[in-house]
């Protein structure tokens, strides 16, 4: 990780605080899709966007990825392209059709990077933009709790119904009422904020209000204890201090569980790694 920071300070010229929010989205096209099947650049649409508080050129991140390619061992090719009209890289193995765009807002403190349909659609975006109330409206994400990075995967109709088709195979009254909550649902957002601990925040926009209370019970009185009776074991009854900060909440048609990562969390586990890894 220390390197991976040298490579972006020498490189970029950016701290940590230059990087002021990761925004992530990706768009399936099509009725369904299979990741393992049906993956293609063709068949998903999918974009990262870095907002920073520095201007940077291709040129830098030219010199990026050839620092980065330069500790793999993967050869990688570097390319020079245009893509919705704006001049970008295109990185991969030399085929542009399975490569990854990146190219820059028009002020230069915008780095988008993805598919080719992906970057070429956020640049659209970008040169009319919408609300941020507008953008979130599909996730129900209210807007007052937005994470600093967000990445969220909202259902077509289509998805929607062979969800539901295959919400209806529950059997038991447990998956029952899991399927009755999770019926007609819209969206699932991850957020992520990162200050002295890094807190993560998962919501779920479902059908109704009822729905989501339903959820929240479910992953209160259920899903929680596990969690935590598996963590337990896990650690050989050492505390994590990020079991005491998981929460679930309503907010209106929205169910959510929170939880926050401390460092004494992340040195508890490596020195569990460790212990597995003297195991073997």
């Amino acid at each position: 990780m220390e390197e991976f920071e040298t490579l972006i300070m020498e490189t970029l010229g950016l701290k940590s605080d230059d990087i002021l929010s990761i925004i992530g989205s990706a768009k399936i096209l099509g009725d369904s899709f299979d990741v393992f099947d049906d993956f293609h650049p063709d068949s998903v649409e999918v974009v990262a966007a870095f907002k920073l508080a520095k201007a940077l050129t291709l040129d830098q991140l030219r010199s990026f990825f050839e620092a980065v390619a330069k500790q793999g061992e993967v050869p990688v090719v570097i390319l020079t392209g245009s893509v919705g009209g704006v001049d970008c890289l295109i990185v991969g193995d030399g085929d542009p059709d399975e490569s990854i765009y990146l190219t820059l807002s028009s002020d230069q403190k915008l780095v988008l990077m993805g598919t080719q349909n992906g970057v070429t659609n956020a640049l659209n975006r970008a040169a009319a933009p919408v609300s941020l109330g507008h953008a979130l409206a599909n996730t129900g994400v209210p807007v007052r709790e937005l994470p600093s990075s967000v990445v969220s995967f909202i259902l077509s109709d289509a998805m929607r119904t062979e969800l539901n088709q295959e919400l209806s195979n529950a059997s038991d009254e447990m998956e029952q009422t899991i399927a009755e909550s999770l019926r007609n649902m819209k969206a699932v957002t991850l957020g992520v904020h990162l200050d002295q601990t890094a807190e993560l925040k998962l919501y779920v926009n479902l059908a109704s209000s009822q729905s989501a209370e339903t959820l929240k019970n479910l992953a209160q009185n259920m899903l929680l204890p596990s969690i935590r009776m598996g963590a337990t074991l896990i650690t050989q009854g050492k505390s994590l201090p990020l079991l005491n900060t998981l929460q679930t909440d309503t907010s209106d048609t929205v169910a959510s569980m929170s939880l926050e990562i401390s460092i004494e969390d992340i040195e508890i586990l490596s020195e569990m790694l460790d212990d597995l890894e003297n195991m073997f």
